[in-house]
């Protein structure tokens, strides 16, 4: 730990901020970190305030390892004077006068004392981070309450001093040696490391990462003569003074997240390795399902980490991600609340009689009423009003799935689920069950719960499932994970057999992948007494069978549990699915192309009837079959030209005939099409002895001929055969004769001779 004689920038100006707190209620100190404020400021204030000084931080390391350096500064034991209180662990006693405590135990110690009693100074450190609980406190303070303000920052937003408006504001000035930023997109800490001299940082996202590098670049560090360590949230106070109590002049490498980004100063640091990359807990508008995701951090926070490397000297930064990429970065990362759950904030506000609070970012309304709807879900209220369980969960240190959860489960096995759950759980072995059997030694969180009786649900997994009952999944072909949301998820390492599962604790990784960082799993059948439990009966289309199924589904949300299936009734319901499978079918394309043919002949027919009765609609006959029948097999046999009465069909044949006969032995097909006169094909020879082509419509509608050579192409077209015979036969006979000497062609077509129209033989 570093000397408490040692000089730090943060002295030149304490006294011009108790001069600004003697005379505002509401005052913002900017100060770099490293210079000091964190254990400077609060013992400062002291002096000034008879009463207690509360000191807000993001983290529960910050809180605890600020409180013991101040207390050692003091010359006390943590505990007198200088205490600290962060969730399920605390050194205060009834002389602490200076108490450190994370942001989310300040709502809890609100619950108990809302005006603030005997506090005369708050004051809400690293508030660029703009975490949740920061945001709340302000609201609180400056609506609420009378005590002094003071927020500290290690750089002012500039958004913030907009949202704040006319305070003072006093700006603590830092000699901070230059920093060469580096930009290394391809390069390994194999690679960096051991260029590096001295100690310093490499910032990664997460546990699961820094433990992967770890061993990765153990062996480097041995070769190097560097102690390789680990900052992180997890670690026990033991574990972390380690690192931040270790000598300045020891080559270490620290393996860490952005916990070390702001808060704590690691002594010792020449160089930072950038990864780009931060754990981020986000909760989409209008989603169930809040997740960790690994982003890319902002600018702000990039400068942030570099900044850790210019305090002793100049220094160095090496970032994994090239320039482009950095100048592509969001300049901040949006306020916590804005893009977080809320349930948690929405329970507090309950708790608190649903207070007027002046925000500096009002929280999203879609985010607001998720919340109220979990809240709902979970039983801790009725519109806005807090249940006997709601006030319960409020109560208990945790966020309210876990206040819920414990309460279901009260007992010895559900406290150390609860903390472990709390802690986030364990990439590695994320199976719930498995590390309650475990002989992994307690966590001293589990001393701290204790949940009050009357709100059992009889055992774990019931428990579990009235915390998180919309984290019900099944994973599906060892690798999809599907949600009873319907939502979607590929898993980073398989799991066999398919198993439903509770997803209590995930994240995303850069690749939109999930791991599970936590998870139960489940027999199905405990899901039937849930009221999301549901029996439906959903009619479908089975394309391998051509027919609409009915099926009778036990459904939990989007999940099946269980289906039997079997042939749809027809009925009003299923006409509308086999409707569009019929419309796309070839069955329905041939009476459609029936259909046209019948309106060609009943157009030409009317020119001889003007009344004649008309064609019944497709639409409507399509309508009839459809309500018949619930699969194209039942098709078979149904034409629409069977629904032509009879009277009309009469007529149309005698006005307009499907076929002609030309002779004794040709009979033909008269074809109607659209856009053309009705027309008929066939062999010239099959004409001879017609004076007159074939007409129809009473005489009104001359037929189309083609008359076709026996090679089936047509030598003429015509509507007028008495003139083809006069005109053109002769000629076409002398060419018809060469071509085709053996077939018959008499020299006069309307009457031949018996001889000439014998084939003759071949010579």
């Amino acid at each position: 730990m570093q000397q408490a004689s040692q000089d730090l920038p943060i002295q030149a100006v304490l006294e011009p901020v108790l001069q600004e707190l003697s005379r505002h209620r509401l005052v913002v100190l900017e100060a770099p970190p490293g210079t000091g404020k964190t254990t400077r400021v609060p013992p400062a204030c002291l002096r000034q305030f008879q009463g207690q000084v509360w000191v807000l931080e993001p983290r529960r390391l910050a809180a605890r390892y600020s409180a013991r350096w101040v207390s050692q500064i003091l010359g006390e034991n943590l505990g007198e004077t200088v205490g600290y209180q962060v969730r399920l662990d605390s050194k205060v006693s009834a002389q602490t006068r200076l108490i450190y405590m994370t942001q989310g135990v300040f709502g809890r110690r609100l619950a108990e004392n809302p005006r603030l009693k005997n506090v005369d100074l708050v004051i809400l450190d690293e508030f660029h981070e703009r975490s949740l609980d920061n945001d709340l406190a302000l609201a609180w303070l400056r609506s609420q309450s009378q005590c002094r303000i003071l927020i500290m920052s290690a750089t002012l937003p500039p958004d913030l001093a907009q949202k704040l408006g006319d305070v003072p504001l006093v700006r603590c000035q830092t000699p901070l040696f230059p920093v060469a930023i580096g930009y290394e997109p391809q390069a390994t800490l194999s690679q960096l490391l051991p260029q590096t001299q001295g100690s310093g940082l490499v910032f990664l996202p997460g546990m699961a990462e820094i433990r992967r590098q770890a061993d990765g670049i153990q062996a480097a560090a041995t070769r190097c003569k560097a102690r390789l360590q680990i900052l992180h949230g997890s670690l026990t106070a033991a574990e972390q003074d380690q690192v931040l109590g270790a000598q300045p002049d020891e080559k270490r490498w620290v393996l860490t997240t952005n916990v070390a980004e702001t808060s704590l100063t690691v002594p010792g640091v020449h160089w930072v390795v950038d990864s780009g990359w931060a754990r981020t807990l986000i909760q989409p508008p209008g989603a169930t399902l809040s997740r960790l995701e690994t982003q890319r951090i902002s600018q702000f926070a990039a400068a942030q980490r570099t900044g850790r490397a210019g305090r002793l000297g100049p220094g160095q930064c090496i970032r994994l991600f090239s320039e482009r990429d950095f100048a592509a970065r969001p300049k901040m990362e949006a306020p916590e609340i804005l893009r977080s759950d809320l349930s948690g904030l929405v329970l507090f506000w309950l708790q608190l009689g649903r207070p007027e609070l002046d925000w500096l970012d009002a929280p999203p309304d879609a985010a607001w009423e998720a919340g109220l709807s979990l809240l709902d879900r979970l039983g801790a209220c009725h519109g806005l009003g807090l249940s006997e369980l709601g006030r319960a969960m409020a109560r208990l240190p945790l966020e309210p799935r876990l206040a819920r959860f414990l309460l279901g489960c009260p007992g010895p096995q559900g406290a150390r689920a609860a903390a472990w759950l709390a802690r986030g759980g364990d990439s590695q072995r994320p199976e719930l069950e498995q590390y309650l059997h475990s002989k992994s030694p307690s966590l001293p969180e589990e001393r701290q719960l204790r949940a009050p009786a009357g709100f059992e649900t009889g055992d774990l997994d019931g428990a579990l499932l009235a915390a998180f009952p919309d984290r019900v999944g099944q994973v599906r072909r060892s690798q999809d994970l599907v949600l009873c949301d319907g939502s979607g998820y590929r898993l980073q390492q398989p799991m066999q057999g398919n198993p439903w599962l509770l997803a209590l604790q995930l994240e995303l990784d850069g690749e939109r992948r999930v791991r599970l960082m936590a998870y139960q799993t489940l027999e199905p059948e405990l899901l039937l007494d849930r009221p999301e439990f549901n029996e439906q009966q959903v009619l479908e289309w089975n394309e391998s069978s051509g027919r609409v199924e009915e099926q009778n589904q036990l459904r939990y949300g989007e999940l099946v549990l269980e289906q039997t299936r079997r042939r749809a009734k027809p009925g009003p319901q299923v006409a509308e699915i086999v409707r569009k499978q019929i419309t796309e079918s070839a069955w329905w394309r041939e009476q459609q192309s029936q259909f046209a043919r019948w309106q060609v002949r009943h157009q030409w027919a009317r020119t001889a009837d003007p009344n004649l009765f008309p064609l019944p609609g497709m639409e409507d006959w399509l309508n009839d079959v459809c309500q018949n029948v619930s699969g194209l097999d039942e098709l078979k046999g149904q034409r629409w030209g069977d629904c032509v009465p009879a009277h009309l069909r009469r007529r149309l044949l005698e006005l307009c005939p499907e076929y002609l006969q030309l002779n004794p032995r040709r009979r033909v097909e008269v074809h109607y099409e659209e856009g053309q006169k009705p027309w008929v094909a066939s062999k010239l020879v099959d004409f001879f002895g017609l004076a007159q082509g074939p007409q129809l419509a009473s005489g009104r509608v001359p037929l189309v001929l083609q008359l076709l050579a026996p090679n089936f192409r047509p030598v003429q077209i015509t509507e007028d055969l008495a003139g083809f015979w006069q005109r053109h036969y002769p000629k076409i006979r002398q060419e018809l004769c060469r071509r085709y000497p053996r077939h018959p062609w008499p020299e006069n077509p309307l009457n031949p001779l018996a001889e000439e129209l014998k084939p003759k033989k071949r010579l």
